[in-house]
């Protein structure tokens, strides 16, 4: 269902609840007896804050230019329409425009509290008159007008008042008024590009064991169950798995859950951005966790690769101290992967010093495009022909924390 439909979905359960409403259940919640759905929703929307009659005045005066004091009351506001305040042909009308308006209202107000996004918007033709005809376009402009002002609503809405029963719980983005959950979202590679036929697979704890694939364009969508665990993995050969883990449990309304996956592509080095060292030692910093941890789902997600974690230095310094450092670094995050429960046999740590400077890519050559550009090897040479601050950003991109897939098929055999 695209967001057309959606919306459109919205403004039909909407209309239905509104002209449907079970008169019975309006009886018991306000010891009342409500011969019509329009004077039940008056009562709500008195009760909620929503000046009626400020609505009818506005009306009147956008209309019929007639100036009206209200403050009779609405049964006196009749009493006056009948006595000829408005020609007979004119007074139907607007009487159903101001039904129009009402339930308009009260739609808006549901929307608030429950979610939905649809603006009511009356239909081309209102009360068998052309959109074209002058009263008609008139009428049909000042109601619409009407519905959006804001200083129709209150402020704060007292739910409780509206629904004391929860007997308004519906879901307005589901076509039959039932309670509504999914999650949706669109799969792409580390350039940003989607993904299609990526395989989803999505497991619950109730029994839910769901696998799909996406679309060209990379996007899925799949129900859910209410007051249940689920974890998801993406999977595209060629690329690293990505797991996501949420759950429905005690929600009272209707909800689209949304989670888009990157993956990562085998074939290249990935360089860990949130890998950060003591200045001129291998101890890991604080502000290193992130990416740690980052990389321990990797791990798990993709329990069968094995990877070389490498570490990386810039120019400065002699070789020898470089290399020595750049191994230290690379054994410090091993060592941290194995205090987490990764097995030793998938990590091989790999200091390469200052002997692998980076080839630019094209996404650095944009970022720096006033010295460096797409496949640029930043080594010493290159980086002594530059500005002090360029050298700088050069050996900032050299020193860094990366790790590449060795072996897809770790204790398959």
């Amino acid at each position: 269902m695209n967001s057309t439909d959606r919306v459109l979905g919205q403004i039909a359960a909407m209309h239905t609840f509104i002209e449907n409403f079970p008169m019975g259940i309006l009886d018991k919640m306000h010891g009342k007896t409500y011969t019509s759905i329009f004077d039940f929703i008056i009562d709500v929307l008195v009760a909620c804050g929503v000046d009626v009659n400020q609505i009818m005045e506005y009306l009147l005066r956008e209309i019929y230019g007639l100036e009206a004091d209200l403050a009779i009351g609405i049964d006196g506001f009749y009493e006056q329409i009948k006595n000829g305040s408005l020609e007979i042909d004119r007074q139907n009308e607007f009487m159903q425009t101001l039904e129009y308006a009402i339930k308009g209202v009260f739609m808006t107000l549901l929307s608030s509290i429950y979610g939905c996004s649809a603006i009511p918007i009356l239909p081309n033709k209102v009360f068998d008159k052309p959109n074209e005809d002058a009263f008609g376009g008139k009428l049909n402009s000042a109601v619409n007008t009407a519905l959006q002002k804001d200083s129709f609503l209150p402020t704060i809405i007292p739910t409780g008042i509206i629904d004391p029963m929860g007997i308004l719980q519906i879901s307005p983005t589901s076509d039959d008024g039932r309670l509504f959950y999914a999650i949706e979202g669109r799969v792409f590679d580390d350039k940003g590009d989607a993904l299609g036929e990526t395989t989803i697979r999505l497991v619950g704890d109730n029994g839910d064991n769901v696998k799909m694939r996406t679309k060209k364009d990379g996007t899925y969508r799949i129900n859910l169950a209410l007051n249940t665990k689920y974890v998801m993995l993406a999977s595209h050969r060629g690329y690293l798995n990505s797991s996501h883990q949420f759950n429905t449990n005690d929600l009272i309304d209707s909800k689209l859950f949304e989670n888009d996956f990157t993956l990562t592509s085998l074939s290249s080095p990935v360089k860990m951005d949130n890998i950060f060292y003591e200045f001129g030692k291998w101890t890991l910093t604080a502000d290193s966790e992130a990416g740690l941890q980052g990389l321990i789902k990797i791990l798990t997600d993709n329990p069968n690769i094995a990877i070389e974690l490498s570490a990386h230095t810039d120019m400065v310094g002699n070789d020898a101290n470089n290399q020595e450092l750049s191994q230290k670094r690379a054994q410090s995050v091993v060592d941290y992967l194995i205090k987490a429960g990764i097995d030793k046999g998938r990590l091989t740590p790999k200091g390469y010093g200052e002997t692998k400077p980076v080839v630019v890519s094209e996404e650095l050559a944009e970022q720096y495009k006033s010295f460096l550009k797409k496949g640029d090897v930043v080594n010493s040479e290159f980086i002594e022909t530059l500005t002090a601050e360029q050298q700088e950003i050069c050996n900032q991109i050299n020193r860094r924390t990366e790790f590449k897939v060795t072996k897809t098929t770790y204790n398959l055999y």
